[in-house]
């Protein structure tokens, strides 16, 4: 897996990598599972994200998400 931030005064872009060919998916999961909130963390704090698959040798799927941060940071 990899990460890049990148921000300016208005916009944080996260960009995570990873070896996993499959597009992303949202999971309904119990309140005892310890992995799938990822892409419903993604949704409830991003106005804008979307995906893409590539063509690397280790990271397969780039998942990307704007964050607005607020002023209070």
């Amino acid at each position: 897996m990899r990460l890049w931030l990148v921000s300016d005064t208005t916009w944080l872009l996260i960009v995570v990598g990873d070896a996993s060919r499959q597009p992303p998916l949202r999971m309904d999961t119990g309140l005892e599972s310890g992995s799938g909130r990822g892409l419903l963390l993604v949704e409830a704090f991003s106005p804008r994200w979307g995906w893409y698959p590539t063509e690397g040798e280790q990271i397969y799927k780039v998942v990307w998400a704007e964050l607005r941060p607020s002023a209070r940071m």
